[in-house]
């Protein structure tokens, strides 16, 4: 009799295993993408062209450590030529409640050329990651997270790879004695 009930309970051990197992690998398999958009608060009046304005402009999503209380780099990625971004977030920040939200409280950074942190000018609120609810159908794999606002910056404390045109150049160069003016 002591056969059959230690089978059982074997039985009932891997049933409750492989549905762990299972979920483990659903959540696993799960895409979280945050995309959003950065705006340039003074490139038009500076005559700056959109394209150049994000040249080589990062964000990094940032989230704070629930135990330590530190921030760590979760990810990075490029803007395009329209300011635009969307980064791909390991799927270990979701929190395993129902609501799809994640574990630790994450922002998104911009970063310049070098690398470094640029001032946001509408405050850390607005580059709060927080969930996209959207209307559209979308997969149930992909969870969509947006920022709270635009990453909005300003040229003078966030520098991007500025190609500089040789006509630039052509106005201010000095017009050498003895040789004829540029046209």
């Amino acid at each position: 009799m002591q056969a059959p009930r230690t089978l059982k309970a074997l039985f009932a051990a891997l049933l409750v295993l492989s549905s762990l197992a299972a979920v483990a690998s659903d959540r696993a398999a799960v895409t979280v993408t945050v995309a959003s958009v950065g705006k340039c608060t003074d490139c038009a009046k500076k005559e700056i062209m959109r394209g150049d304005a994000f040249r080589g402009l990062r964000v990094a999503v940032i989230c704070k450590n629930t135990k330590g209380g530190k921030y760590k780099t979760s990810a990075v990625a490029a803007l395009n030529n329209n300011g635009e971004f969307s980064v791909e977030l390991p799927s270990e920040l979701l929190s395993n409640d129902n609501g799809g939200g994640l574990k630790e409280e994450c922002f998104a950074e911009l970063r310049s050329v070098s690398r470094k942190p640029c001032p946001s000018s509408n405050g850390i609120e607005s580059s709060k990651i927080v969930r996209k609810h959207s209307e559209g159908k979308q997969p149930q794999h992909v969870l969509l997270f947006r920022t709270a606002g635009q990453l909005v910056f300003s040229k003078d404390t966030c520098a991007s790879a500025i190609n500089i045109p040789w006509r630039f150049f052509k106005k201010i160069s000095p017009r050498i004695p003895g040789h004829p003016p540029r046209g």
